[in-house]
């Protein structure tokens, strides 16, 4: 019998740096690193060996304290953590899966399948955790999760509805930090959906900046 080959079409070879909220946990995302067996069937299966995707499951919103969570797929060989960080290890009750925070500042960093039949044992690598120079480029990377939902039944009604419509209406309400007072809101925040995606937004003059929320 004839056997089809799936050629991946998205390899992507940047290695990225991560790190915890107090920087003691730091990490870094090797792409480059070769694999075998199992963990060569999940780049064959999705076509790709880094998947961005949104997560809307109830036990990473309580992990997390996030109406949704960030991730990356990943074979659990492509990550590696700084010498001496201090993690912290959790396991489901079922001992399926196993969660890594920091000890220090409780940062919530990776999810890995224990059994390496479910998704060929993967890892999830939190993407709100990365470095901020490579979160940035995550766009120009083709890494971005935008169009890619998981667990959507499991996730908060009125929130996805909410990104749903702004996603419809092009537009959103932004303030370019913490303060709401009405001067130092940006204004015309639109993506342009003909063409190229661009964000153009329009700054209000600053006001007296006031309290921080």
């Amino acid at each position: 019998m004839a056997t089809t080959t799936v050629t991946p079409k998205n390899i992507h070879t940047k290695i990225l740096a991560g790190h915890c909220f107090c920087g003691k946990c730091t990490y870094t995302i090797n792409p480059n690193i070769q694999l075998t067996g199992t963990q060569e069937r999940f780049i064959t299966e999705f076509g790709t060996n880094i998947l961005p995707f949104h997560d809307h499951c109830s036990d990473c919103r309580r992990a997390t304290s996030g109406l949704l969570t960030s991730y990356f797929i990943i074979p659990p060989p492509y990550i590696s953590f700084g010498l001496n960080s201090p993690l912290k290890a959790f396991r489901s009750s079922k001992d399926t899966v196993e969660r890594t925070f920091c000890s220090d500042c409780g940062t919530h960093l990776t999810y890995q399948r224990l059994n390496a039949q479910q998704h060929f044992g993967t890892m999830d690598v939190a993407i709100g955790t990365l470095c901020e120079a490579d979160l940035q480029k995550l766009d120009e990377l083709g890494l971005t999760p935008t169009k890619l939902h998981v667990w959507w039944g499991d996730g908060v009604g009125w929130y996805q509805k909410e990104v749903l419509r702004s996603a419809e209406e092009n537009q959103i309400r932004a303030f370019k930090g913490g303060n709401l007072k009405p001067e130092l809101e940006v204004t015309d925040v639109r993506v342009k959906c003909s063409g190229e995606a661009k964000i153009e937004m329009t700054e209000k003059k600053n006001g007296e900046e006031g309290e921080e929320l």
